[in-house]
């Protein structure tokens, strides 16, 4: 059997009846030269999809031994794939059936697409259905990167093979953060990004991870990215010391209810990057419901 052209990386842990919609959603796309790998990690018990689902052939299922998070099961599925294109879906997210084949398109056009991550437009939902449509604006000067996701990267963006081995994998020691850790280091490797900006990915809200999860990751980010100082654009630290301390303030205000302390690193953030807004506001647009 000849390989897939697109790998799609869903990672999972305890969320058997929303994967299985995040699977089908995968399934049904339009573009179908694709597999789609599942990454059980370490869920309890261990995940036992529909038998409908079983029994499609593009599909395959991996258990890891122990829940190691997103990163550790990202790398997993990668070292699995066949494609030579990698696309990631979160387990509660879900895409609309035109996702792939309009970044497929879209990176047909581009003569330097072995280096770029394409993403799309996404639609926040939370618990009542409220839906907040934001369009990313696409980014090449890696100091953008060191200001935190915009771009919902867990669900929206396709890149080559060639591009996340050039990168190397997700940093596995970080439980929260892993994926804004990638994008730095794919933007100071030359990379950067695309985005069709269109709405094609549905982003459950789900709840913050706790303060001392997401600080753990921030002060470990921070050491890496200190070392490497003398090579980064003068403005990087700065930034990711003001996106560090918004990400701290957001799992102390709307996880761990502790309003008082959170307000403190929101004032950190803007003293350590000065800006009209404190969120990550400035690099999406919202053109309404859809």
């Amino acid at each position: 059997m000849s390989a897939p052209l697109v790998s799609v990386i869903i990672p999972v842990f305890n969320r058997p009846a929303l994967v299985a919609n995040a699977i089908r959603s995968a399934l049904g796309q339009q573009f179908t030269d694709l597999e789609v790998i599942v990454v059980d990690d370490g869920s309890d018990p261990p995940l036992v999809l529909p038998r409908g689902l079983r029994e499609e052939a593009r599909l395959r299922c991996l258990r890891l031994p122990r829940n190691g998070g997103a990163a550790q099961a990202r790398n997993a599925g990668a070292r699995e794939a066949r494609g030579a294109w990698f696309a990631w879906l979160d387990s509660d997210d879900t895409w609309r059936p035109d996702k792939l084949r309009r970044q497929m398109a879209r990176l047909e056009t581009l003569t330097d697409r072995e280096r770029v991550a394409v993403a799309t437009g996404f639609a926040y939902v939370d618990a009542t259905g409220g839906r907040d449509v934001r369009l990313p604006i696409p980014a090449s000067d890696p100091a953008l990167f060191f200001a935190g996701c915009w771009f919902a990267p867990g669900s929206s963006v396709i890149l080559s093979r060639r591009l996340f081995e050039r990168v190397g994998p997700f940093d596995e020691r970080l439980r929260r953060l892993e994926d804004n850790d990638w994008f730095i280091r794919m933007a100071l490797a030359g990379g950067r990004l695309e985005v069709v900006r269109e709405n094609l990915v549905t982003v459950a809200k789900g709840r913050k991870a706790p303060y001392a999860t997401v600080a753990a990751a921030g002060a470990r980010m921070l050491r890496k990215f200190e070392r490497q100082r003398e090579a980064l654009p003068p403005r990087a630290l700065p930034i990711l010391r003001g996106c560090l301390h918004y990400e701290y303030a957001a799992a102390l205000m709307k996880r761990d209810h502790k309003t008082l302390r959170g307000l403190g690193h929101l004032a950190l953030s803007w003293f350590h990057h000065p800006r009209l807004t404190i969120g990550p506001h400035d690099f999406w647009t919202t053109p309404g419901p859809a």
